[in-house]
């Protein structure tokens, strides 16, 4: 999950055929915090001292102030959505000033609910719906292919401009 190519949407169903709607629902929930984790203190690591260098001092202070006033509430909202990026916000989240419980708090809190629906989802409703099984099937195969497609032609690309 830390830059997971696959949507989580797609995990979430899948791990709800596979599992079942809870142990699908707990070991999607409990990876997606690992990464969550990992991602948000890579920026904290990494990309902090960049936000330093680069921002206005007085417009990082008041988004620190914001962060740390709001940024819970703000990382739970965002993780309710389901069309949006677990992993960006959780790099967006390591830049600010957020405490490191705070984030793991407000992710938790945000993505259960959407887990657990998605994966109770995956089976019960896809797992016993033949077509939507078939489908989900189909575009997961073209997705697969699709993304197999883009890496050999970025690995060949990226050869081909390097003649060593």
């Amino acid at each position: 999950m830390v830059l997971a190519p696959i949507p989580p949407l797609a995990i979430y169903v899948a791990a709800g055929i596979l599992f079942g709607a809870f142990w699908g629902g707990v070991l999607t929930l409990v990876g997606n915090m690992i990464g969550s984790v990992i991602d948000f203190k890579i920026a904290r690591t990494y990309g902090r001292n960049l936000v330093e260098r680069k921002v206005n001092e007085k417009l990082r202070t008041k988004f620190d102030k914001f962060s740390e006033k709001y940024g819970s509430y703000s990382i739970f909202f965002l993780r309710l959505n389901p069309f949006t990026s677990s992993d960006l916000f959780s790099y967006l989240a390591g830049l600010t000033k957020i405490k490191t419980w705070k984030f793991i708090v407000g992710t938790f809190l945000g993505l259960a609910p959407l887990v657990f629906v998605q994966t109770y989802f995956g089976d019960f409703l896809v797992k016993e719906n033949q077509f939507l099984f078939s489908l989900v099937i189909i575009v997961s195969l073209i997705y697969v292919v699709l993304l197999i497609y883009v890496l050999i032609k970025m690995f060949f690309s990226r050869n081909h401009n390097n003649p060593y």
